[in-house]
């Protein structure tokens, strides 16, 4: 079989059985050693912290080995050969890890007495279809990060792992989506998600093993991120649309023209405060005005 076999049908299929066999073995697991948080609690740990190494997989384009040997093994019982460098091969791999995190949702939600999950579309009937987009966020992200590191513009390690947090938030609310069908409904709809996500999403042990949906649907109260932050990953996610859009792409970004403000009032106030924190030596005294709020404050030697 030729490497041009490996179509999208075939990914799916592929998958769909790895996943039917996997979740056979996660039900019979579950009779004789569930994963209850009391009963069971360093698995039950252990299946949480995988569900944040997924969301990281998904956006970096990143495979474990064992992600790798199962596809593999996958392509050579169906007896199709393909190397480890093409983009069907990669594709394969990110569907692995896909069904992978909706798998572990299921065995989660196995040990809260639930036999369903809200998003598993790996786990869903035979019947439904499972559609593989035309250009992925995680390909066009993946891109995007390259081009950076190859042109050394990420200025710091904080700036990379920022645009992998922004990366990993828009896959979490927004799926895998294909951005050429990105208009501008689903950017409002993003927008309002990104404003409603949770602060400490993956370090709060109340929320890390919950979809996004059962948090933001749910009745416990939580906090949600800051408009600074939500304006700092909602920027991520234009600059790469806006790459997107220069090589050719996108005919048009629609979140270019949808920024999320934040008050002037708060930015101004950062700024003063970072100058009087970053050159306290040549400040003994500052009367900082902002918009008729004055503040006073001293500095030192």
């Amino acid at each position: 079989m030729s490497r041009t076999e490996l179509t999208g049908s075939k990914v799916r299929e592929l998958v769909k059985q790895f996943t039917d066999e996997t979740r056979d073995y996660f039900e019979e697991l579950h009779l004789t050693s569930p994963l209850h948080p009391e009963k069971n609690p360093a698995n039950h740990d252990a299946a949480v912290m995988l569900q944040s190494e997924y969301r990281d997989s998904l956006a970096e384009s990143r495979f474990s080995s064992s992600v790798i040997r199962q596809a593999q093994e996958l392509l050579a019982s169906a007896g199709i050969t393909v190397t480890s460098e093409s983009l069907e091969f990669k594709k394969l791999c990110r569907e692995i890890t896909r069904a992978q995190q909706q798998l572990n949702c299921y065995a989660l939600s196995l040990a809260k007495g639930a036999d369903t999950v809200s998003d598993t579309n790996y786990l869903s009937s035979p019947q439904s279809q499972v559609t593989t987009p035309e250009l992925p966020s995680v390909t066009v992200s993946a891109e995007y990060s390259k081009e950076k590191a190859a042109s050394g513009d990420w200025g710091s390690e904080r700036t990379s792992a920022s645009f992998k947090q922004a990366v990993a938030i828009f896959l979490e609310l927004m799926g895998d989506m294909d951005i050429t069908k990105l208009d501008k409904k689903a950017a409002r709809d993003f927008k309002d998600r990104l404003l409603k996500y949770p602060k400490g999403r993956n370090k709060l042990k109340a929320l890390k093993d919950l979809s996004i949906q059962a948090i933001m649907e749910g009745e416990a109260e939580y906090k949600c991120i800051s408009r600074t932050t939500a304006s700092n990953r909602w920027g991520m996610i234009v600059s790469i649309l806006n790459m997107a859009q220069s090589v050719g792409h996108i005919t048009n970004n629609p979140l270019s023209d949808m920024p999320i403000k934040v008050s002037m009032i708060r930015k101004r106030s950062v700024s003063l405060l970072l100058v009087v924190m970053l050159r306290p030596s040549s400040i003994t005294e500052s009367l900082l005005r902002v918009r008729g709020c004055v503040t006073i404050t001293t500095g030192y030697r």
